[in-house]
This record gives C-alpha cells, sequence and structure tokens, in this order.
C-alpha cells in the first residue's frame, strides 16, 4: 500500500519514533550548504569607528530641491560605506 516508509527518531528526548509513510515516490532530497555573511565586532574596532564618527559633520541640507529619497539613498550609501570600513565581512560556514 505504501511505497516508503521511514521510522524517525525525534530531535528530543523520548521513548518513541515516528513512523512516516508515503503513498507516491519518494524523492531524495539534496541537502544545499549556504554560507552566511557576518560583521565580528571587537572593542578595538568599535572604539575606532566612534571616534571617527565623533568627527563627522552631520548637517542635513534644508534644499527644498532635495527630495526625502535622495537623503536617504545618501544616507544609506554612508553607513554601508563606514560598515565596510570599520566592520569586515567574513563568511560563516553552517
Amino acid at each position: 500500500m505504501y511505497e516508503s516508509i521511514r521510522v524517525v527518531t525525534p530531535v528530543m528526548r523520548s521513548d518513541h519514533k515516528a513512523v512516516v509513510s508515503y503513498a507516491g515516490h519518494l524523492q531524495p532530497t539534496l541537502k544545499a550548504t549556504t554560507k552566511k555573511l557576518y560583521r565580528p565586532v571587537t572593542s578595538a574596532q568599535h572604539a575606532l569607528f566612534l571616534q571617527y564618527i565623533s568627527t563627522l559633520n552631520c548637517d542635513i541640507s534644508h534644499d527644498p530641491s532635495t527630495d526625502a529619497q535622495s537623503l536617504f539613498d545618501h544616507f544609506y550609501e554612508t553607513a554601508l560605506q563606514l560598515l565596510n570600513s570599520f566592520y569586515n565581512r567574513k563568511e560563516q560556514s553552517p
């Protein structure tokens, strides 16, 4: 009646196992590995970053011809440059 029957051990502590059955053909699944990017932060990096941004002039021009989107784009570009300068990205394998 069933083409595939598997007994699965639970992840949590238990005296029981689960029985999983499939009426159709079970396709084998391929496990994919992904690499995640992260930015490790050390106290020295953070101190240099705080020292640098304390010297920045963050005066925003209130020119009526400048719209909110272009101001945000400028802010985002500046923030991303600061992150890339002080906190290097690294890959983490699963």
